[in-house]
C-alpha cells in the first residue's frame, strides 16, 4: 500500500477548498494509488481529479475536485512522495 500522509494543505488551494486537512492520508487519485511524486503529478494534472483520503478516525471520503489544468491540488506530504 502506498498511502501518503498529508502534513499540510496550502490555503485557498483546490484541496483546501474541498475540505482536505492535514492528518488525512491520500488513498488514491482518480482511483489509482500514488506511489511517488511522478504518479502524483501525472494523476493530478487533469481539470477534474477524484481524490480519496482517509481521515484520522479511519473514515474514507472522496471528492471530485475541479481545477485549472496545470494547477496543483495543494497537498504537502510527510515524506515528499519519494519512498
Amino acid at each position: 500500500m502506498h498511502e501518503q500522509k498529508i502534513v499540510s494543505v496550502i490555503p485557498d488551494s483546490p484541496a483546501a477548498d474541498a475540505g482536505i486537512q492535514a492528518g488525512d492520508v491520500l488513498v488514491s487519485l482518480n482511483g489509482m494509488p500514488v506511489q511517488d511524486i511522478f504518479d502524483y503529478h501525472y494523476l493530478a494534472e487533469d481539470v477534474e481529479v477524484t481524490v480519496t483520503v482517509r481521515h484520522p478516525d479511519g473514515e474514507e471520503e472522496c471528492w471530485i475536485i475541479e481545477k485549472d489544468e496545470d494547477e496543483d491540488l495543494g497537498l504537502i506530504f510527510e515524506n515528499g512522495l519519494m519512498d
